[in-house]
Order: structure tokens, then sequence, then C-alpha cells
């Protein structure tokens, strides 16, 4: 059996660079989740960011992709890795869209976001 190599990836878009600390969710992932590759993009599911990912894939071994981005029913084309085992964890709708955008709940929201990391 081949050696797993999680790669993480988190996306800065559609809010989630504005609302949560990015750098902070990636230390959560490669300390907490273990994962080997961890990288921030400004938007996962453009065909830069889908590029990124490919190329941990076929270039460095990733097996076990884990997207940090918006929900599982949104870019499934995008985000469709056949070939590893993917994990998606939902900060757009999941965290961000559901908590209240201001300086009193930013320490939560980003504790809740944290939480779908370890999850993911």
């Amino acid at each position: 059996m081949a050696d797993m190599k999680v790669g993480a990836y988190i996306c800065q878009g559609c809010g989630l660079g504005e609302r949560l600390d990015t750098a902070g969710l990636a230390k959560v992932a490669q300390k907490e989740g273990k994962a080997q590759v961890v990288k921030e993009h400004p938007f996962l599911c453009n065909a830069e960011g889908v590029a990124m990912i490919r190329n941990d894939i076929d270039n460095d071994g990733v097996t076990h992709v884990m997207v940090a981005a918006c929900s599982r029913r949104a870019k499934t084309e995008a985000f469709g890795f056949a070939d590893v085992a993917l994990s998606r964890a939902n900060l757009r709708e999941g965290v961000i869209w559901v908590r209240p955008d201001d300086d009193a709940s930013r320490e939560t929201t980003q504790e809740m976001a944290e939480d779908y990391i370890r999850m993911g």
C-alpha cells in the first residue's frame, strides 16, 4: 500500500480571506491535521487553483486532498479528483455565511472554521 500524503488547500475567495485568518487555518491543518502539503489560494476553484492541486497530486505524491472552501454541492466538477481521497470543509456556507460579520463574533467564527478544518 502506498504511503498516505495529505494535502490541505484553503481558499481565500468568496469572502473567506476577509472573514477568516487563513494562515491560522493552514497551521491547524498542518499541526493538528498532519497535512504534509498545505497551501492557500485566492480562488481554489479557478483554473490556476485546480491546476495547483492537480500538480501536487501528479508530481508531489498527494494521495488525500482536503479542500477548505465552499459547500460540497458547489464546484463539484472543479474538485473532481477521482484518483485521490477527497474531503471538503464547508467554510463558506457552513461558517462565514451563518456567523455575524462583526468584531465581537470574529474569534468564535475563526474557532468554528478551525473545527471544520479539524473535521475535514
